[in-house]
């Protein structure tokens, strides 16, 4: 039995790191779950507080009662950022995706290079946690940074993969930072056409 369940754990690993696909939960959960708002603090700032909260929580937390691994969840919102400066981080030592589309009706849309973020199911960056702290650059289609524009409502998708969970010293989950400005999102399930 032992022997078996340590094939399928390789057997798992090695399909996170290959890249494969594994099944993920249909419904996104609202992305208000995972995303703390800093307004005009910096980006030293934000890295500061991601590591604190490798002490405390990481939203959401698994720590304590960690499900099943491989887990998956998706978080989905609409964000509006306050300045042209706002800049957004993901802080995860598990893996994630993150998809963002420029929605703004009735104004010229970005169109965004997608995954911003690509490092789902590629497991733990400990004991470097300096490691899992990632600004989201935006990109166009031929890879020229773009600024997250103040006013525009950008449509952001959070993968979370955590395929690997050693003891109770290691807090799962991700946290997505909105900082340089911030800004606010839109009520949960909010339809605008898209």
């Amino acid at each position: 039995m032992l022997r078996q369940s340590r094939q399928m754990l390789g057997l798992l690993v090695s399909l996170a790191a290959s890249g494969s696909v594994l099944a993920q939960p249909p419904v996104a959960l609202p992305l208000q779950q995972i995303m703390l708002n800093m307004g005009k603090a910096n980006e030293t700032a934000v890295r500061k507080e991601a590591m604190r909260e490798t002490n405390l929580k990481v939203w959401p937390l698994f720590s304590s009662n960690p499900p099943k691994t491989p887990f998956f969840r998706n978080f989905e919102g609409h964000f509006i950022p306050r300045l042209d400066t706002t800049q957004l981080a993901i802080f995860s030592d598990d893996g994630c995706n993150v998809l963002v589309d420029d929605v703004t009706p009735g104004k010229k849309q970005d169109a965004i290079k997608n995954p911003v973020h690509n490092m789902l199911s590629r497991g733990q960056h400990l004991p470097a946690l300096s490691q899992s702290f990632h600004v989201l650059q935006l990109r166009d289609s031929q890879g020229a940074k773009l600024n997250w524009k103040q006013g525009h409502i950008y449509r952001i998708r959070v993968s979370y993969s955590n395929i690997w969970h050693t003891d109770r010293k290691d807090v799962d989950g991700c946290t997505l930072f909105a900082y340089e400005g911030g800004g606010r999102l839109l009520p949960h399930g909010l339809n605008l056409g898209n």
